[in-house]
């Protein structure tokens, strides 16, 4: 890393020692737990929970999973503007 910020004239020391999440699961993380726990009632075993999971897994729209792949650009530049501190994403 401190290689690609010497290049671009920066030292690691020029770098935020914490950079925001950048990682898009954390938003399909998000949205699991948001279909996995909108039902009333709780999950009575393991089973159960394992199965509203993969039903939410794999109820994912792609088109949500584009869009957050496609994302990745703006969250950079974001986090550049905002020099490593919080970011919107």
């Amino acid at each position: 890393m401190s290689e690609v910020l010497e290049e671009q004239g920066n030292s690691a020391a020029d770098a935020p020692p914490v950079l925001p999440d950048l990682n898009p699961m954390e938003n399909c993380w998000g949205y699991l737990t948001q279909q996995v726990y909108r039902r009333e009632e709780p999950f009575r075993t393991l089973s159960e929970l394992r199965e509203a999971l993969q039903v939410a897994w794999n109820g994912i729209d792609k088109a949500y999973l584009s869009a957050l792949v496609h994302s990745m650009p703006d969250r950079l530049r974001e986090v550049v503007r905002m020099r490593g501190k919080d970011t919107r994403y």
